[in-house]
């Protein structure tokens, strides 16, 4: 079937369409404009574009079903993100929506029950009349909303709502470092926003502890930039090389990877930024620079040459003249800070380092033509700018400062109302904060979503969500350099139970409580997205009225400039830069913890379940995690000659201490760690997660104390240190294949 018969087919297609939330605009779901494989044929199935929520990423799918039923999620090839790529947990999107443990009516807590989740079934009458009540009481007298996402058109009406209740406190919860990276951009580069950093372009990648395979802001958009960067251009294939304390899946993909101590990689990025300059001034590069101004940076950089900055982080001096003169002689490079350089008690200052590196390389780029950063013009960046705000959503919602805050207020029976969304605080925030104990101190807690999890032990209410792939919703994602991009979100089958969009019920109970919202449906916050920003977007027609606008954008799943340039045009100026080396230091990091605690604790996210929020499907939990090759099962990584010297084998039990708590896990040996690291994995733990995950390992985060990042109210989570004594126990762990394979020489050892 050529094109031209299948958009005259998908025209006629799915008229009836699915009954969500929305009732006008989104009158019928519609087919993907052009199908993954050659033509359409009615048994094998239809194909629809959405938007993928299992994160907030916001990559593009195409999801297949057949008779009804979604049978397969594939990425969306026509998306700026994802390129076609989808993860794990997107393909998981499918058993999640026919996921046995989803909560399929409203429910009321039964009496003198808080602390569990015991409920009893109530209709959607009553769920929106007490939602409504419990809105007229918390007028004037304390509300929040804590949401996993901030960028949908859910946020965007929670955040009206608030308003109308006469509170900003507006959490979307994030503690890995976002307002550093922040503080440092605005600090360097006179705007507060998170850099991206182009990798496709590349010819070296330096990863300073920056797992972008895993827990970047979108894993797989790096992965299609990694393939750029090794075959994009024929003429040459891009090296990367990665530092940091373990041996990550990122690392494993690297060409070379550098041991460092744990917090030292600020340290390191000065190192190589002195030992560039070494090769600058020998090679006479920079001439467009004053020699003034380089006496300055190497004024700053006096302190970090190559053997002071060896003893301080572990790195060889061979090393750091290696990776000096990659950047030199590989170009364009860049150099991408991750968790490594941004969670410890120096994070702030660390970033400022890189970034600092990065000056250097761009500048000698720049002289000899190679700069290939793209940039978007001004008009652009205005308008992903301009549609951020028109959500709503208080900048500060993703701060960890908001989430202590609001906490604090809760916990101090400030709070009347707390509205949670699709986010299970109580597992996922570190347990200084006791969001538990918060929660029994608001009076009404309200809880929207599809399963129930730790944090639903300590609702009042639950209105159970449709499954994003039985929802109308919409979409501003987080992308390269500002780029504008709206993400449609379709229904692609029939909701399954007696669920509700959660910006449905919110606008129904609102409307009950007598709010003034200033619209009914989910469905007319998604018009005005549209109305207020369709003329700036050229690709859609203008003859379209704005019912057939929604319906031009859902084939292909949103908009996306296509008239955008990627072409490499100059890089921003620099001259900022010059103006705060003068205070470039990097200390050595703090670490809480007594004298007999000897282990750096190095948390992390896994491929599989990252942060636990999907833990409790059993695909992710049986997948292979990559490096240990471990599956079903919690582990703390231990270096393995430490291990052999203190006598610990795979799978005996080890009681990791630390000041603010003490946790089990069984023994994962492990060569990539260096042997004063111990290596445990986020996301497990849950006390009521359903069948799969439910009292499944134990959960790091109650090993991680309040300490900060500088000034910035971030915390410095991997600031942490650690004991271990043997427990006696062991456990027989789930362990695909022999940790060595059939390669019976040496195995690689830190």
């Amino acid at each position: 079937m050529d094109r031209r018969k299948f958009l005259k087919l998908g025209g006629t297609v799915a008229a009836s369409g699915l009954a969500g939330a929305c009732g006008q605009v989104a009158k019928k779901i519609i087919p993907y404009v052009v199908p993954p494989d050659d033509g359409v044929n009615p048994v094998d199935g239809w194909y629809y574009a959405t938007t993928c929520r299992m994160c907030n990423s916001g990559c593009g799918i195409v999801v297949r079903t057949v008779e009804g039923r979604a049978k397969k999620v594939e990425g969306n090839a026509d998306h700026p993100i994802n390129r076609g790529g989808v993860c794990a947990r997107g393909q998981a999107a499918v058993q999640q929506l026919y996921h046995p443990e989803r909560i399929r009516t409203p429910l009321r807590r039964k009496p003198d029950t808080k602390g569990s989740n015991e409920f009893e079934a109530i209709s959607w009458e009553d769920g929106i009349a007490i939602l409504a009540e419990k809105m007229k009481k918390a007028k004037g007298k304390g509300a929040f909303v804590m949401a996993s996402d901030s960028t949908d058109v859910t946020a965007a009406i929670s955040s009206r709502v608030l308003g109308k209740l006469g509170s900003e406190d507006f959490v979307a919860p994030d503690f890995k470092g976002l307002k550093t990276r922040l503080d440092a951009s605005l600090l360097l580069h006179d705007a507060p926003s998170d850099p991206y950093y182009d990798m496709a372009h590349a010819s070296f990648v330096f990863l300073l502890g920056a797992d972008i395979f895993e827990n970047s802001v979108s894993p797989v958009h790096y992965s299609w930039a990694f393939g750029q960067m090794r075959r994009g251009d024929p003429t040459h294939r891009g090296v990367l090389t990665y530092a940091g304390p373990r041996m990550s899946m990122t690392a494993a993909v690297a060409d070379r990877f550098i041991a460092a101590k744990q917090g030292t990689l600020g340290v390191l990025a000065l190192g190589v930024a002195h030992e560039a300059l070494n090769m600058v001034e020998k090679n006479n590069l920079l001439r467009n620079i004053p020699r003034p101004t380089m006496a300055r940076w190497f004024k700053t950089l006096e302190n970090y040459s190559l053997e002071m900055t060896s003893k301080r982080t572990g790195v060889a001096v061979w090393d750091i003249k290696e990776l000096a003169h990659k950047f030199m002689t590989h170009q364009p490079g860049i150099a991408i800070p991750g968790d490594d350089v941004s969670s410890h008690s120096n994070g702030l200052e660390s970033l400022k380092a890189v970034e600092f590196l990065n000056m250097i390389v761009r500048e000698v780029n720049r002289e000899k033509g190679n700069l290939k950063i793209p940039d978007l013009p001004y008009d652009d960046t205005n308008l992903a700018e301009r549609m951020k705000k028109y959500l709503g959503v208080p900048e500060k919602a993703r701060e960890f400062k908001t989430m202590r805050d609001v906490t604090r207020k809760a916990e101090e029976g400030k709070i009347s109302l707390g509205m949670i969304m699709n986010s299970d605080p109580v597992h996922s925030s570190p347990r200084f904060l006791d969001v538990a104990k918060a929660l029994v101190n608001v009076e009404s807690v309200v809880y929207f979503g599809c399963f129930l999890n730790d944090t639903t032990r300590y609702a009042d209410l639950i209105l159970p969500d449709h499954h994003f792939l039985e929802s109308w919703s919409a979409q501003l994602p987080a992308y390269p350099h500002g780029a504008p991009i709206f993400n449609t979100q379709q229904p692609v089958v029939r909701p399954m139970y007696d669920t509700m969009a959660t910006g449905e019920a919110l606008l129904k109970a609102a409307g009950a409580a007598g709010l003034n919202i200033k619209m009914a449906t989910q469905e007319e916050m998604i018009e005005k997205l549209i109305v207020e920003f369709r003329a700036e977007w050229p690709e859609i027609p203008q003859t379209l009225n704005d019912a057939q606008a929604w319906e031009f954008l859902l084939p292909t799943g949103g908009w996306r400039s296509s008239l955008r340039a990627f072409e490499p045009v100059e890089a921003p100026s620099t001259d900022r830069l010059w103006d705060v080396i003068d205070h470039l230091k990097v200390e050595d990091p703090v670490f809480s913890g007594e004298l007999k605690h000897n282990f750096y604790l190095h948390p992390y996210e896994t491929v599989t379940i990252g942060d636990g929020s999907v833990a409790n499907l059993t695909w992710l939990q049986e997948m292979v995690e990559p490096i240990n090759s471990l599956s079903w099962g919690f582990w703390v990584e231990i270096n393995t000659m430490k291990a052999m010297e203190l006598g610990i084998k795979q799978g005996d039990i080890l009681k990791v201490t630390s000041q603010f708590g003490s946790i089990e896990a069984p023994a994962s040996l492990y060569p990539g760690i260096g042997p004063d690291t111990l290596a445990m994995p986020f996301g497990y733990g849950h006390v009521s997660f359903g069948k799969a995950s439910s009292g499944r390992g134990a959960n790091a985060l109650a090993l991680i104390g309040d300490q900060p990042v500088g000034k910035t109210g971030d915390l410095a989570w991997r600031g942490v240190k650690v004991k271990i004594d043997k427990t006696g126990r062991r456990k027989d762990m789930v362990r695909e294949g022999h940790p060595k394979g059939e390669f019976e020489g040496e195995v690689f050892q830190l």
